[in-house]
C-alpha cells in the first residue's frame, strides 16, 4: 500500500495493497503510479531510483555537507514525514 500526501500534508491518494515482497520500485509500479509519477515533481529516497524522484542529498565523502544540502534534506524529511507521523521528524543540529 502506498500513500501520497501534499507538501501541506493533506492525503492526495492511497493505493490498494500490491501482494508478495515488494521494493519501492516494484510497489510503485504495482499500483499504477509509476507512470502519473513520471511528470510529477515527488521527493523520494534510493528506493525509487530510476523513476526520478528528487532524493534527498548525500554527504559527499570527506566532505562536510553544505548548509544548502543540509537545509534541502530538513525540508524533504519535514515535507515526507508529515503524513506518516502527527510530529516532524527529530532532527539534529
Amino acid at each position: 500500500m502506498r500513500v501520497a500526501a501534499g507538501v501541506t500534508g493533506h492525503l492526495l491518494a492511497v493505493s490498494d495493497p500490491v501482494a508478495g515482497a515488494r521494493h519501492d520500485v516494484g510497489a510503485l509500479v504495482g499500483t499504477g503510479w509509476a507512470q502519473v509519477l513520471q511528470s510529477a515533481d515527488w521527493i523520494g529516497d534510493s528506493g525509487y531510483t530510476g523513476l526520478a524522484p528528487t532524493p534527498p542529498r548525500k554527504k559527499r565523502p570527506g566532505q562536510e555537507r553544505s548548509e544548502r544540502d543540509r537545509e534541502w534534506n530538513i525540508a524533504a524529511a519535514l515535507i515526507r514525514a508529515s503524513p506518516r507521523t502527527s510530529r516532524p521528524p527529530r532532527l539534529s543540529g
